[in-house]
């Protein structure tokens, strides 16, 4: 061979080692086999499940500018569950048998627990518990987790969030498996689903308002560098199933006790938002009272009757300009009384709110202020799915217009009738709940939070309870503001840029060198690290593992979930 043609060809081979080593390495990214995981513990009213997730760990490329991409984790499992909550000993005991099946499971062998760091979140359920039962139950568990073999080194990774943090987690979950979620400038982010979430204990509703103009209720969730969005979020404790179902019941008491001081709580009850032929007993939590509750399974006479108290849109709204004091004044003439087969009737409730405190003009659920919901869409989950699908009503198309005739229905149904008809759709304990779940649906979504009950776009019900839950968004928060691994010190990062722009420039070298023909050797020893001028002579300089920010370079933070 010539020697210009030798020259050529060492010129290219040297071109194209010097463009191999220029290019993005992102094998960490792609490598299944390089991956975070993370526990996160739902600890709610009712009982525990255990989340288990996987995600890309995030490495920090220096040869590449920040990208703008989510750490996107993926469910590996939720089976795991079990009751009660843990505001109960027995519950801790059992939350502890789940966390040790975990850790057995083949991918946390050889040491790969101790690196996963597991976060217990509790909800509603323990917001209403006692500041003693609180303390000494949350000191339970978070020995538990300090013993358990995974990544627990601190007390902040046990803890009860608020409902606002459990709202805009909900939001983050339903969005993103929306495909809602991308870059955009902060507070542009368009397309976004509402998030409404009916728990045990507690029911929250979160939206991006179209206008930020009121600022009341707002959190701002941030994503990295990729999402920071002004939200709105409320959580309504007291409003969840279970608890909305024992103050229904407190109210129907209250109702039929006699007016005397020295007065007993009656020994029946007629409740409306029982079926009929179904008795429940019920005792008072407050004063410890007990009654049996009596059905005869009136919807309307349920929502405009206790949940019309619960509810209170007769309350103050401090957003509409000057309100009326007389808001605040006795309530409306009584409804028409209940029925009195038991010796004596209901005494009326106050009935729903006046068109002065619509939720339109900016206020729901007792007097909160709430954005208007008009154009949005929002998406129902957990307690809202159930007697929405048991009464076989659409997850996107169907209207509470729709649903309502039907939920009366149900409720007109006799007990017998109910468990023949749907015995095979769902246990008679959660039938039995029905009638008033129905009513509480309407109640919440249309008397609370004013949502048209004849838009077929505003509302979307998932398919089952479990298809949405905040405990995915409560991982993806936490991914994305933990750091990045760094191979390289702070120091080295500016050694791997000189060497890349000396790469660079060897490049040039060894293009000029295919031109002429008379430099390929020189550039090729440049390039390729055949003498002893080349970055290329010794191993890739090492250092100490570092956690980046990817949004700020100049911060370093160290993190679990790195």
């Amino acid at each position: 061979m010539a020697p210009s043609t030798r020259s050529r060809a060492l010129a290219a081979a040297a071109v194209a080692a010097c463009l191999v080593a220029l290019a993005p390495t992102g094998a960490a990214a792609d490598d299944d086999s390089v991956l975070s995981y993370g526990l996160v513990i739902d600890a709610g009213s009712s009982g525990s499940r255990l989340h288990i997730f996987k995600w890309p760990k995030r490495r920090f490329d220096a040869s590449k500018l920040p990208a703008r991409d989510l750490s996107v984790p993926v469910e590996l499992d939720s089976a795991s569950k079990c009751t009660p909550g843990i505001d109960k000993p027995e519950g801790v005991t059992k939350l502890a048998a789940l966390v040790v099946s975990a850790k057995a499971m083949p991918i946390f062998a050889d040491g790969v627990a101790s690196q996963t760091p597991v976060f217990l979140k509790a909800t509603a359920g323990m917001r209403i518990a006692t500041p003693e039962v609180r303390a000494r139950q949350l000191a339970s568990v978070r020995d538990m987790l300090r013993k358990s073999g995974f990544l627990f080194t601190s007390d902040s990774q046990a803890r009860v969030i608020s409902g606002e943090e459990e709202g805009v987690f909900g939001w983050l979950s339903v969005n993103y498996a929306k495909g809602a979620l991308h870059y955009a400038a902060p507070n542009t982010l368009t397309g976004t689903y509402g998030a409404l979430d009916l728990g045990g204990a507690s029911t929250q509703i979160t939206i991006k308002p179209a206008l930020p103009d009121i600022l009341s209720d707002s959190f701002t969730v941030r994503l990295g560098a990729v999402l920071a969005e002004d939200l709105y979020t409320h959580s309504f404790l007291y409003f969840g199933q279970n608890e909305l179902t024992t103050r229904v019941n407190q109210a129907l008491l209250y109702q039929n006790w006699p007016a005397a001081p020295a007065g007993q709580a009656p020994s029946t009850v007629p409740s409306p938002c029982l079926y009929a032929g179904l008795n429940q007993s019920f005792t008072d939590p407050a004063t410890g009272a007990s009654t049996t509750l009596v059905g005869y399974g009136d919807m309307d006479a349920c929502r405009n009757g206790p949940l019309a108290s619960l509810i209170n849109k007769r309350a103050v709204c401090l957003t509409v300009p000057r309100p009326r004091l007389d808001s605040l004044a006795a309530p409306a003439p009584p409804a028409p009384a209940g029925p009195t087969q038991h010796g004596r009737a209901l005494r009326a409730l106050p009935s729903p709110a006046p068109a002065i405190n619509a939720t339109a003009s900016g206020c729901s659920i007792q007097g909160v202020y709430q954005p208007p919901l008009t154009g949005l869409r929002l998406v129902a989950f957990s307690g809202f799915t159930y007697v929405w699908n048991l009464l076989d009503m659409p997850g996107e198309g169907g209207t509470l217009a729709a649903f309502e005739p039907r939920a009366r229905d149900l409720c007109a149904l006799s007990w017998a009738q109910v468990q023949q008809q749907y015995g095979s759709v769902a246990p008679p304990a959660f039938l039995a709940t029905y009638c008033l779940g129905g009513a509480a649906t309407l109640s919440l979504l249309v008397d609370g939070y004013g949502m048209d009950p004849t838009d077929p776009q505003a509302l979307i019900v998932a398919e089952s309870a479990d298809t949405y839950g905040w405990a995915l968004g409560s991982i993806l928060y936490e991914a994305n503001v933990a750091g990045y691994d760094v191979l390289l010190p702070y120091e080295a990062l500016f050694i791997a840029a000189v060497a890349v722009a000396g790469v660079a420039g060897c490049a040039v070298v060894c293009l000029l060198g295919l031109l002429c023909g008379c430099c390929g050797c020189v550039a090729a020893r440049c390039c390729c690290g055949g003498g002893r001028s080349g970055w290329g002579d010794g191993p890739r300089a090492k250092g100490t593992k570092a956690s980046l920010n990817a949004a700020d370079l100049d911060v370093v933070v160290e993190s679990p979930l790195a």
